[in-house]
């Protein structure tokens, strides 16, 4: 039913509460997306369940919203995309592998194996990554 839940909880509120997630995620304003995916999502969860459509679509946008893509200087002149898996401890180094094995295997745990070491100071952020000063 499209009108289940309260003010704002219907299906239509949520589906095009995704489409505006995508749209900020398409302009590079993805800690917006983010939140409002992650309300959307606990929303839709709520009203609807887990395995629901619009619960699954949230949770994919929510995912690609939480890449955090860079390029690497000197590899591939720029031209290759890597998604950031995880900052080492010693804060200057970071596991980077291939975007694309990234969305692939969003619901696999652990670290992909073509998963690499690289320094920090080598990463060329892509628009749209939060960054903390």
């Amino acid at each position: 039913d499209a009108s289940v839940g309260g003010k704002g909880e219907s299906l239509y509120s949520i589906k095009s509460g995704i489409e505006l997630a995508s749209a900020l995620m398409r302009c590079h304003e993805t800690i917006e997306a983010e939140r409002l995916l992650t309300k959307l999502l606990r929303m839709s969860d709520r009203v609807f369940g887990l395995d629901h459509d619009l619960s699954l679509r949230a949770h994919r946008e929510l995912h690609k919203c939480q890449i955090r893509k860079v390029q690497i200087a000197g590899v591939d002149n720029g031209t290759s995309v890597f998604a950031v898996i995880k900052l080492k401890e010693d804060e200057e180094t970071c596991l980077v592998c291939a975007a694309s094995t990234v969305m692939m295997h969003s619901q696999q745990p652990g670290v992909p194996l073509n998963a690499k070491t690289v320094s920090v100071k080598d990463l060329i952020l892509q628009p749209g990554n939060p960054v903390v000063c």
